[in-house]
């Protein structure tokens, strides 16, 4: 990455970003399932809600 520090990174190894990325993907999907805006079955499937 061009600017780590901007992304909260403290290592650029592939394993932080690896990990930086997951963690950034479920704390997205938690919050679209706590805004009804998906429905997640035990993490491995995604749902499109109706609004």
């Amino acid at each position: 990455t061009q600017n780590p520090n901007y992304y909260n990174l403290h290592n650029v190894s592939h394993q932080h970003l690896s990990n930086h990325l997951s963690e950034l993907v479920e704390n997205t999907l938690q919050d679209l399932t706590n805004l009804k805006c998906i429905a997640t079955a035990m993490y491995s499937s995604v749902y499109p809600s109706h609004l």
